[in-house]
């Protein structure tokens, strides 16, 4: 036991020697040197190495700027097209006017009644973030309710980005179906 014990230690002093003489022997001008090439790159020096890759580089506020000027580009189509369909429903509907004239009034009361809301769905929402905005539109109540039965029915990871028309009197399958 006191030959292996001593064969231990001796190892032990062999191997901090050799780790001391590495140490005390290497070069600084090398660890220098590479300290150097690994310093970090500024704001501007990463910018510019990025652009040169081909990437395009926004700061926060530039992003901000451009998807607010796609969501009002998309609401002024929607809002543009859902325009023109009114108006081609209205003119087909002139030479039958007095016929359906009760019944256009009555669907002119449920439209006035149901609230529509523009859903911007952009990649990366969530069924979170999708049910804060349909809140936020006065569309659904309860956002755990809304999230619950998205995760039920499996699609949480099926939203497909875009601009939705979504109106007060939807139910929650009607969202899901026009939204996936």
């Amino acid at each position: 036991m006191a030959n292996s014990l001593r064969s231990f230690s001796v190892g032990l002093i062999v191997a901090s020697v050799a780790c001391g003489v590495v140490y005390y022997t290497s070069s600084n001008d090398q660890l220098t040197d590479q300290a150097e090439a690994e310093a970090p790159l500024t704001d501007d020096e990463m910018i510019l190495q990025l652009e040169d890759n081909g990437y395009l580089v926004r700061n926060s506020e530039e992003w901000e700027a451009e998807v607010n000027t796609v969501i009002d580009t998309t609401r002024q189509e929607v809002e543009a097209e859902f325009a023109e369909v009114e108006e081609e429903e209205a003119t087909e509907d002139e030479p039958e006017e007095e016929e359906n004239e009760e019944e256009q009034e009555e669907q002119e009361a449920e439209n006035e009644s149901e609230e529509v809301f523009l859903l911007i769905i952009r990649n990366g929402m969530t069924s979170f973030d999708v049910a804060d905005e349909l809140i936020r539109g006065n569309i659904i109540d309860n956002k755990r309710e809304f999230v619950v039965q998205a995760e039920q029915q499996n699609l949480a990871g099926f939203l497909k980005p875009g601009a939705y028309e979504i109106t007060s009197g939807m139910t929650t399958a009607d969202i899901f179906a026009l939204i996936t």
